[in-house]
């Protein structure tokens, strides 16, 4: 936020594309860029405003197209869960929709409560291997934060049934989908 407050008081900057994480946070300085007359393009979320327009996926949709994948994958049956980093209101937002999706469209399916951690390769590992040892039923996991390519194949490692729904397009986690 101090970044772009200071982005905003040089004379040289005509537009901000901000990712907007915290709307709390964020709010001050929207109203800020109201008041010079500098345009605002949000992208990552669209928690706050005023801005001109939003570059981004739709990730109420991301989330309730994954729980569909992974409930089709699991055909119906089976525990479920989400890891995501839970300190940012639409990373909470996904794990809802997922969570509510499975539920209604997959009645005999069961969902852990979802969990976050500190966004490391290491942290996210710590958390998978906790909520497996909890629920060793474990069939499937979203990874609704992006960051769950880098450490696919440690999970595949510690849990090789457990299905991985991962949101990131890095070559992990696309060797990750081809390797299955």
């Amino acid at each position: 936020v101090t970044d772009i407050s200071t982005l905003l008081a040089r004379k040289s900057t005509s537009g901000l594309m901000i990712p907007n994480l915290s709307a709390n946070a964020y709010g001050p300085v929207y109203k800020q860029a109201v008041a010079a007359g500098i345009p605002i393009l949000n992208y990552l979320n669209d928690a706050v405003g005023p801005r001109i327009t939003f570059v981004g996926a739709d990730e109420s949709v991301e989330a309730a197209t994954g729980a569909q994948l992974m409930g089709t994958k699991l055909k119906g049956t089976g525990t479920v869960g989400c890891i995501a980093q839970l300190n940012q209101p639409d990373l909470v937002n996904k794990a809802k929709v997922y969570a509510s999706t499975i539920k209604s469209m997959f009645p005999n399916m069961k969902t852990v409560p979802a969990q976050t951690y500190d966004g490391s390769p290491q942290g996210g590992l710590t958390t998978f291997k906790s909520v497996f040892t909890k629920n060793p039923d474990l069939a499937g996991m979203y990874w609704a934060d992006g960051s769950g390519g880098a450490i696919a194949q440690s999970i595949h490692a510690a849990a090789p049934h457990v299905k991985l729904l991962l949101t990131d397009t890095v070559p992990a986690s696309t060797g990750a989908v081809k390797a299955g």
